[in-house]
């Protein structure tokens, strides 16, 4: 097998997904199943947000409870989460799954991705982004 991790952390992923798929085709109310996905983030507990964005448009926004416990600060759609490196592995699978696909190339540049991004991302390739 050419790609032993990949396809580790593939399976994984899909069987972490699978159950919710099977919750969300029983449930007829949206915020429902939302409710259910965070209530492990209600009460006096640290927040969590959610943004659905379709078609370049916000459809749902929503955040629970506090963004500062000492404070008393609820959570909003402007809270900046502090989330250090704890995503760059999730976006790194992301980008593999893409390239899998072939929407993407590690030859691809950044500027290719995302025009508005300043002239100097036309020699930033997917793959120095990965390395």
């Amino acid at each position: 097998m050419k790609y032993p991790y990949l396809t580790l952390i593939s399976l994984i992923i899909i069987c972490i997904i699978n159950p919710y798929e099977r919750l969300y085709a029983q449930k007829d109310n949206n915020q429902d199943f939302i409710n259910y996905l965070f209530k492990d983030y209600m009460g006096e507990k640290p927040s969590a947000s959610i943004i659905v964005i379709k078609d370049g448009k916000i459809k749902k926004s929503q955040s629970f409870w506090y963004a500062d416990l000492e404070n008393k600060i609820l959570a909003s759609s402007k809270t900046n989460y502090q989330l250090g490196s704890a995503t760059k592995q999730y976006t790194a699978m992301a980008i593999l799954i893409l390239i899998q696909k072939g929407k993407l190339d590690y030859e691809t540049k950044l500027t290719e991705v995302i025009p508005e991004f300043p002239d100097y991302g036309k020699d930033i390739t997917i793959k120095k982004l990965l390395n």
